[in-house]
């Protein structure tokens, strides 16, 4: 596990993961059933403080685990 701070260090300095794609995949190997599972997760790094705002008025409360849709801008 790193740290953004490990992460930048590694890839070229202090906010040098800014507008970059993170892409992480993992393997698990189930040695009893013989079995390997792999996946993946990719996320793109904004910036530490976003201007984030919601276009359709404002923010509803929702119920946990109910999908919903929400349009955002930067």
């Amino acid at each position: 596990m790193f740290s953004r701070q490990e992460m930048e260090a590694i890839v070229g300095g202090e906010n040098s993961l800014i507008g970059k794609e993170l892409k992480v995949t993992g393997l698990v190997k189930d040695w009893w059933l013989n079995d390997t599972a792999s996946g993946y997760q990719s996320a793109i790094v904004y910036s530490k403080s976003p201007d984030i705002r919601f276009l359709e008025g404002s923010v509803v409360s929702f119920k946990p685990d109910t999908p919903f849709v929400v349009h955002v801008s930067s």
